[in-house]
């Protein structure tokens, strides 16, 4: 948007009056592919091309299911969202290079959500602390944050982590949150880690027992 950029929420209006469409806006990119670069799983595939397949932000609020494997290591340490494309547009810098005035309690309580926290909360939890800051994606949705920060836990590389995910790998009932945690103890690697994979094996349905065995191959 002229003098805004992309930062922008879209909405709709259902009128019951005929109304005159706004000229298409010509393209003001001109030669940069600041976003297609700096995409981190290359879902922007050309310009004005997005495989939503790829991208961040779809696959850590809205995908179903598991996360494919040769993504979840590109995807870091982002638990929702995804905004490496706006942050590089050259039109939204006046934007982000402001002082904003902060919403104190609601920074607050962002703070309090560790990646520990996030794997390990109850539905209660969930539904009183987390979903009111994403109010507009499913109560019934704590297992897609579970899986995000097992995910995450993987991917900061640190060993510490791995009682905790081997403690959501035993008692989650959520074959998605299971199977995550099985990847992310495979790229943490160690005998405690091979050894709770090895230990759940047999207890397991088809899809975790197919992250256990990628994750015994890699650690």
């Amino acid at each position: 948007s002229p003098g805004i950029g992309s930062y922008t929420v879209l909405g709709e209006l259902l009128l019951s009056m005929p109304l005159t469409p706004d000229k298409p806006l010509r393209s003001r990119c001109g030669r940069c592919d600041l976003c297609i670069k700096a995409c981190p799983t290359g879902a922007i595939v050309a310009p004005y091309v997005v495989d939503a397949r790829r991208c961040i932000s779809y696959l850590t609020i809205e995908r179903r299911g598991a996360i494919p494997n040769d993504l979840k290591e590109k995807m870091g340490r982002w638990v929702f969202g995804c905004d490496r494309c706006q942050e590089v547009c050259p039109r939204n810098q006046p934007w982000l290079n402001q002082e904003l005035p902060q919403n104190e309690p609601l920074t607050q309580r962002a703070q309090n959500f560790s990646l520990g926290t996030l794997l390990t909360m109850s539905d209660d939890y969930y539904v009183n602390k987390v979903w009111p800051l994403a109010f507009y994606i499913s109560r019934k949705n704590a297992a897609k944050w579970q899986m995000n920060a097992a995910r995450a836990l993987g991917n900061q590389g640190d060993p510490d982590n791995v009682p905790l995910l081997i403690q959501s790998f035993n008692d989650s009932p959520h074959e998605i949150v299971r199977g995550m945690c099985a990847w992310s103890l495979g790229q943490l690697g160690g005998a405690r880690a091979r050894a709770a994979l090895e230990g759940r094996w047999s207890q397991e349905n088809d899809l975790v027992r197919s992250e256990i065995e990628n994750a015994l191959e890699i650690s």
